[in-house]
């Protein structure tokens, strides 16, 4: 089953039915077509200005946010080695839909872990530490998915505006426990689990993993590694999951791999100043942008449920 939304739909010049239109235009007596209007998609938008550059008429607001967000949230988890499904995912849901925004984030993802991964790689260590919460996680992944697939759009968008709000709230409440070395073999893959199945739904893996990681006390540099190599293999589990349940066509893999430049770049942008910014402000900022991303994704879900 194929997303729904404006972002499904291909470009404003997709090929038409044999006998009906091709290209945008319609078929006329010998082959010749009148040129029809057609309304572009946003992530048409996008790939027109990253191609071709700016042209009238095509920076609107909606291209801009969607911009935004696969910039900003690729430059977060450049400074900070996350952030970025939490960020991009709720802001370019609000333009389009949460099941193609799901599906043109995979990529970037992927992509910007194997990078935060191959600049901390030290070994297999954490491999092993973590095998259990990933094998409980990838398991999740796949029920998450399906859900993705079969729910409503509404359920959709209240899950990551809940699972967003729920982030923040966390964050500012400071809440933490300990997990004894004893009981990681049961709470992670509970954690584990419950990262699958929230990520496979609504793209925001991180929550359960930074929460159970934060539990154990691992020191910073092991933090980092088990956070990009939980992500990197969660995000490839998830694209198999995705092309199970036929979510990832042609047009929607092209259009992914060119915001996954876009992203690479906001990321090089993030690493090249995370040393610059003081940590504590700039935290603050996210909770700022994730908590008004989240109260948006509330609002939608509450308008098709009163609709």
């Amino acid at each position: 089953m194929p997303p729904a939304g404006p972002l499904a739909e291909g470009g404003p010049l997709g090929a038409g039915p044999r006998g009906g239109t091709t290209g945008g235009f319609p078929r006329g007596p010998g082959g010749r077509g009148r040129r029809r209007r057609q309304d572009p998609d946003v992530v048409t938008l996008i790939l027109a200005s990253v191609v071709l550059g700016p042209r009238e008429g095509i920076l609107d607001g909606t291209l801009l946010l969607a911009l935004g967000a696969v910039l900003g949230a690729a430059f977060i988890k450049g400074t900070i080695g996350m952030g970025f499904p939490a960020v991009a995912t709720p802001l370019l849901a609000l333009a389009t839909d949460v099941k193609t925004a799901i599906v043109l984030l995979l990529l970037p993802n992927i992509a910007m872990d194997l990078i935060l991964l191959s600049r901390r790689w030290t070994g297999f260590e954490t491999l092993r530490r973590i095998v259990p919460l990933l094998l409980a996680a990838i398991a999740g992944t796949f029920v998450g998915t399906h859900l993705l697939v079969t729910l409503p759009a509404w359920t959709l968008y209240l899950g990551l505006g809940a699972m967003v709000l729920l982030y923040v709230g966390l964050e500012l409440l400071r809440v933490s426990w300990r997990t004894p070395p004893e009981r990681e073999v049961l709470v992670g893959p509970l954690a584990g689990l419950a990262s699958g199945v929230l990520g496979g739904m609504t793209n925001a893996f991180g929550p359960p993993l930074v929460m159970y990681f934060y539990s154990v006390r691992m020191e910073k540099l092991e933090f980092v590694r088990s956070i990009a190599l939980a992500f990197l293999i969660l995000k490839v589990t998830q694209l198999t999951a995705v092309l199970n349940w036929n979510l990832l066509d042609g047009p929607l893999l092209l259009r992914s791999l060119l915001l996954t430049g876009l992203a690479l770049l906001g990321m090089w942008g993030g690493i090249k100043v995370q040393d610059a910014i003081p940590q504590r402000a700039f935290n603050r900022a996210i909770l700022t942008f994730l908590f008004v991303s989240g109260l948006g994704l509330l609002w939608r879900a509450a308008r098709l449920l009163g609709g």
